[in-house]
């Protein structure tokens, strides 16, 4: 995930809240919004549930969770396919729309079947460029694929952009909230029964948390994202913020892991878990020139980093914010290629690749940030029965 080529409208608005542009009168970092989504039609709409904060589907009720599949998250179209790790065959589930016309971000299924997403975001529908809309409101919502259901779990003030997302246990999600790019994001816990929100971090160094994991003993890990670029062909100067790893204690001490770099090379915008409990997952994202993207391993008690795939100029690459480990095979999604990398940690390569330009288009290339493989998650392996 990242911004597009072109200033996106959530950035006129932010250099407006900060006095550029002859705006002023709020800080820097203020929310735009925060407030609850709207439903897109009036009461009485009977495809419509009442406690789905107006989010709607699409699905394919034909379809049926298997164990071991990886759920894929198609951000161009908002929709989720399972692949087959062996076949590499792709089978469509489901799509999920709003009338704000919101990104689907991060999507997991539990082993009762039940699917998590978080979704937030205005996108205009203003082609060539791809306007995008972030600060206003979001929502944590629960699929159920076979039902064809859609139930918001987690909507509201506090709520504004919910991005990365895991489960904690058999009651409650980890939730990672940018708040608008404004460094104002926060990380919470949603209860899983009754949605109930709980502030786990915020303040500090932690500025733009869009992806964050926890350890078995509370220890916090996040990619604290700072998203602000600038190009020179709208009259600015080329700047890209990195952001760094950030490790946070359950007493609430802040520790930088890998800091910032200078001059940045990618933003750092996904954490999460490696086959080994003293390592964590950081990915990278470039854009728009996609040349110094990458998946790192970082050490947790030395922050020494190791690059498992990286781009250059020479081979641009644009991974997915959101990886899926099974095993010792961690899956990446690569949206330059039109691929799904199943990268060996043990191994130290890729022994697998699944073509998904089926889906995406027999070419190479990305024209948006916002086209691409956003998420790839594993569905558990204890998965029960569905119905």
């Amino acid at each position: 995930m990242a911004y597009d080529e072109w200033y996106t409208l959530g950035q006129r608005v932010r250099r407006l809240l900060d006095g550029g542009e002859g705006g002023g009168g709020l800080q820097v970092g203020a929310r735009v919004g925060g407030g609850a989504l709207a439903g897109p039609y009036g009461a009485g709409w009977p495809e419509i549930a009442p406690n789905s904060a107006g989010v709607v589907g699409m699905f394919n009720q034909a379809a049926r969770l298997r164990p071991g599949h990886l759920l894929v998250v198609y951000l161009a179209r908002n929709a989720v396919y399972q692949v087959d790790p062996d076949s590499g065959t792709i089978t469509y589930l489901f799509t999920l729309g709003h009338e704000q016309n919101p990104f689907l971000w991060r999507v997991l299924a539990d082993r009762e079947g039940r699917i998590y997403c978080t979704l937030s975001g205005v996108r205009s529908p203003t082609s060539p460029t791809r306007d995008a809309v972030f600060g206003m409101a979001g929502v944590v919502v629960r699929v159920n694929l076979h039902l064809g259901e859609v139930e918001a779990l987690a909507v509201g003030d506090e709520l504004v952009d919910p991005c990365g997302m895991s489960l904690l246990d058999d009651a409650r999600l980890l939730v990672s909230d940018f708040a608008g790019f404004g460094d104002t994001g926060a990380v919470y816990t949603v209860d899983r029964v009754t949605g109930e929100l709980r502030t786990v971090a915020r303040g500090g160094l932690l500025v733009e948390p869009v992806s964050t994991i926890m350890d078995p003993d509370g220890v916090l890990w996040v990619a604290n994202s700072h998203m602000h670029y600038h190009y020179p062909h709208r009259g600015g100067v080329l700047e890209k913020d990195d952001g760094e790893v950030l490790r946070i204690d359950p007493d609430g001490r802040q520790t930088v892991v890998v800091p910032r770099q200078s001059p940045a090379a990618g933003s750092v915008v996904g954490i999460h878990p490696a086959d080994d409990p003293d390592y964590v997952i950081a990915v990278k994202g470039d854009w728009p020139v996609m040349e110094s993207g990458a998946v790192l391993r970082v050490h947790k008690a030395s922050g020494k980093v190791e690059t498992l795939l990286s781009a250059s100029r020479e081979e641009p690459r644009f991974y997915s914010t959101h990886v899926g480990l099974s095993g010792s095979i961690l899956w990446v999604g690569e949206t330059y290629r039109k691929e799904l990398l199943a990268y060996d940690l043990c191994e130290g390569r890729v022994v697998h690749t699944i073509d998904m330009s089926r889906l995406m288009g027999p070419y190479e290339g990305v024209s948006s940030s916002f086209e691409g493989l956003e998420s790839v998650s594993v569905v558990p392996l204890d998965l029960r029965e569905q119905p």
